[in-house]
């Protein structure tokens, strides 16, 4: 390890612990409500709509798709009343990434559907059952390549943010189930990787997400959040889906706030209150013989009405790559502890409550000083993480010490951090506005100043959701525009989504 390096990039985080700053109100976002929920069109008893808004900056309307049914039944009405936008949506991606070089894309999905032979293997039969009914839809429609289409955008959120570890996970395949042959072109995988990394250049996918309740909120209420930050201008902001998925075999009802194509969730929650966010947590322990993520989070919650459940459910299921992930359950407020941070890798996880001893001993080195200083910060009643793990094992494992991005996942940790000692100091309970705010704050716009929504060209934040899990309230913002009209979606406006209706209908 290299120890300077990684308090170089870690020195200017450890400043952040400090007595709070007063923070601005907002940084410039707005809230708004859902005016009508606009038939489109249905299928069977699925409906899918578009949202006019009280407050409407958004240049093309959010859709809203309400799926009803067995397994087949919701698969096949998703495919027939929203695979056309979600094929474009996928085309529209794929020629963002790759450009317009027809044998690059081909190659690309031919590597995506291998890999799903991966993924695939501990799906559960219900979602699977749901991907036949979106391929017969796809058949039935002349969309003959949204069979595939999901799965490969599935296996797109799976993959790491820095491309070159994807070796971990052919390492982890071939141990598997590889050949000779196979072994032998790894030397040729790695350089390739590698070269792909140095071209696109990335700094790593930026995530955030927290929990506060109890004596830090008003009437102790619980509020969550998550932010995803991906890519400025994507070309995704089109698609803004709400989807909203009501099994009629037991499971409970619950809803996601992303895009078309993903059928899965980013981030989502259940109509008992509970809900799980994502963010990216770089590591070299990495598989995609496991459970992918997005579909991972839509299985927790459809059968957890509780914490320990969602808990319990977490052990049983295997990890793929590695990720943060935080579960908040409202109905766990009365007993003290209703939230959990899971560091994750392949074959381990890392469970922390709010106030954690590992979490709050974790120190590094300064080196201007050769002081030893804190790295975490915890407090109790409020739990957070962004890109970077506290629980030792991951810690060793950790692949971002020499990148920008560990420095900045560490200064975003102090921005939340920073906010609830801000309202604490200040004794103001949060609500809704404030958790919002706390939510905009984190989200990437750029790194000149986390609250100001001005000179955003280098943010790259894409979804920003906050929940109010008791009442059954998302209130969720996606970004709007392109060029030099780009709006992340943390400056832009946050709809309120009363999902009660929909989940008792």
């Amino acid at each position: 390890m290299n120890v300077p390096l990684l308090c170089a990039c870690l020195v200017a985080a450890c400043a952040v612990f400090a007595a709070a700053d007063p923070i601005p109100n907002t940084p410039g976002f707005a809230i708004a409500s859902v005016a009508s929920y606009n038939k489109m069109s249905a299928s069977n008893d699925s409906v899918l709509f578009n949202c006019t808004l009280t407050n409407d900056p958004y240049d093309v309307p959010i859709y809203f798709l309400q799926l009803k049914g067995s397994r087949f039944q919701m698969g096949y009405d998703y495919g027939t009343l929203m695979g056309p936008l979600a094929t474009e949506m996928y085309n529209n991606v794929l020629s963002s990434i790759i450009g317009h070089h027809p044998l690059a894309q081909r190659a690309f999905e031919m590597f995506l559907d291998w890999q799903w032979g991966y993924l695939s293997r501990q799906v559960p039969a219900a979602f699977m059952t749901e991907l036949s009914g979106i391929s017969q839809a796809g058949s039935e429609t002349g969309n003959h390549k949204l069979g595939v289409i999901v799965p490969r955008v599935i296996v797109l959120a799976n993959i790491p943010s820095d491309l070159e570890d994807l070796l971990y996970v052919f390492e982890a395949e071939m141990a598997a189930d590889g050949s000779d042959e196979q072994q032998r072109l790894l030397p040729w995988v790695r350089t390739a990787l590698k070269h792909l990394d140095q071209v696109r250049a990335n700094e790593g996918l930026q995530c955030s997400q927290f929990a506060v309740w109890g004596s830090r909120t008003a009437h102790g209420t619980l509020f969550s959040a998550r932010n995803l930050d991906y890519a400025a201008d994507l070309g995704v902001n089109p698609y803004k889906t709400v989807m909203v998925w009501q099994p009629n075999d037991g499971a409970h009802p619950h809803a996601s706030f992303g895009y078309s194509a993903l059928y899965g969730a980013l981030t989502a929650f259940n109509d008992q209150g509970v809900t799980i966010g994502e963010a990216n947590l770089e590591v070299n322990q990495e598989t995609f013989i496991g459970f992918p993520w997005l579909l991972r989070i839509r299985y927790v919650l459809e059968h957890s009405a509780s914490l320990s459940q969602a808990w319990a459910l977490w052990e049983a299921t295997n990890n793929t790559v590695g990720y943060n992930h935080i579960i908040a359950s409202a109905s766990d407020v009365a007993q003290g502890h209703p939230a959990l941070a899971i560091e994750t890798m392949a074959g381990y996880n890392g469970f922390f409550l709010d106030n954690d001893p590992r979490e709050a001993n974790a120190m590094t080195v300064d080196p201007a000083t050769n002081h030893t200083v804190q790295y975490g910060a915890p407090m109790p009643e409020a739990l957070w993480r962004t890109n970077h793990g506290y629980d030792p094992t991951i810690r060793r494992h950790y692949m971002w010490r020499k990148m920008h991005a560990g420095k900045w996942s560490a200064q975003r940790y102090g921005f939340i951090r920073d906010s609830f000692v801000y309202y604490e100091q200040q004794s103001i309970p949060i609500g809704h506005v404030e958790a919002i705010n706390i939510t905009s704050i984190v989200g990437d716009k750029g790194e000149s100043d986390p609250y100001r929504c001005s000179g955003m060209s280098e943010g790259s934040n894409m979804l920003s959701v906050t929940y109010d899990p008791a009442d059954l309230i998302a209130y969720s913002a996606w970004d709007n525009g392109s060029g030099s009209g780009w709006t992340p979606a943390c400056c832009n406006t946050y709809v309120a989504f009363d999902l009660s209706q929909f989940f008792a209908s």
